[in-house]
Parts: C-alpha cells; sequence; structure tokens
C-alpha cells in the first residue's frame, strides 16, 4: 500500500487493485505493527480468519509513497537477492527481509 497527497493506494501482486483519493494523510502511531494479523472484529466483510492466509517475504517502510512502476518493479525480482537490492535501490527508512 502506499499513501500520499495523491491518495492511497492497495497493490497486491503488483498491480493496482483498490484507491481512495480522500485519504491523503497518515495518523500519528506510537506503538507496534503486526504482520499477518490483526483483530478484524468490526471490519465488514470480516474474512473467517484474523491471519493473513498466504506468505509474506519482505516489509519494507519508505520515507515516501512509492509509484505503480516501483511497485510492479518490486513485485517481478525473479529472486530473494534481485528483491533486496531492488528494495534497497529505493532507500527505505526500514527492511525487514523475511525470507517467506
Amino acid at each position: 500500500a502506499t499513501l500520499s497527497s495523491a491518495g492511497m493506494f492497495l497493490y497486491v501482486d503488483g498491480t493496482q487493485v483498490a484507491s481512495d483519493p480522500s485519504n491523503t494523510s497518515a495518523q500519528t502511531f506510537s506503538g507496534y505493527w503486526r504482520l499477518g494479523y490483526d483483530n478484524l472484529n468490526g471490519w465488514p466483510s470480516k474474512p473467517a480468519s484474523d491471519y493473513f492466509v498466504g506468505n509474506l517475504a519482505d516489509v519494507a517502510i519508505f520515507p515516501s509513497a512509492l509509484s505503480a512502476q516501483s511497485v510492479a518493479t518490486l513485485y517481478s525480482a525473479t529472486s530473494s537477492s534481485a528483491e533486496s537490492q531492488a528494495i534497497l535501490a529505493l532507500n527505505p527508512s526500514a527492511f525487514w527481509p523475511l525470507n517467506g
């Protein structure tokens, strides 16, 4: 997902699948992040499980929104090494290679 003054965009497998142009700023947050799980009570169309069904290969935080082309480039990396190099070339603020 990306967030900028243009809005919020969600990508799955390198392709944009949703957007919200009205959501242009993040809320202040202090605490921890959950990767692959969250309490989804109260969400519309809540799935059967609160756990992500799939694999997470890497988590990276960038200081600005990525372009659709950058997201597609990251998705098309053909190996873990190529993906890590592509992520690092975009100067992330934080990067956790999970090897998922």
